[in-house]
């Protein structure tokens, strides 16, 4: 069975590409020393965090829903309440993995790191991504919200 176009809509997906330490910060936003070793290179104190690096978001027109309800099946094993969304494309027609983030009522935000490089914010995607299903010939992903701070501010 194939797709009809006009019910796909326009998401955007970013796809993990690793990451990087956690620098701590003085009053001025600038990385505080840890020492300088023999050969001149200056190490920089860390918090001990990782923050994840992923890449540019990518568009792609999918079919998305949004589950609602209280099912008693359990479909690929997964209850109902663990996701909150369903995307379906044609079979590899996106390459999007378990470890992507999915923008689709909002645009992606950008900050700037500690070696003034620009980064997508990670914050800024609605979804994650809970567990991709490839079948014949389409493949299902399953999307867990995710909680932004702006929500957390406006909670009662």
């Amino acid at each position: 069975m194939r797709m009809l176009t006009r019910n796909k809509q326009t998401i955007k997906y970013a796809e993990l590409t690793g990451s990087e330490p956690v620098y701590e910060l003085d009053e001025n936003g600038d990385k505080i020393v840890d020492y300088v070793d023999d050969e001149g290179v200056t190490h920089y104190r860390v918090t001990g965090e990782e923050r994840y690096i992923y890449e540019e978001p990518q568009t792609a027109k999918v079919n998305i829903a949004f589950s609602g309800g209280e099912v008693s099946e359990v479909e690929f094993g997964v209850n109902d309440s663990a996701y909150d969304a369903t995307l379906v494309y044609l079979l590899d027609e996106y390459p999007i993995t378990e470890t992507c983030l999915i923008w689709f009522q909002s645009e992606p935000t950008h900050y700037t790191n500690e070696n003034s490089e620009e980064r997508v914010n990670p914050d800024s995607a609605d979804y994650k991504v809970v567990m991709v299903k490839p079948s014949l010939n389409q493949t299902k992903v399953l999307l867990g919200k995710r909680i932004k701070s702006a929500d957390l501010n406006q909670a009662p």
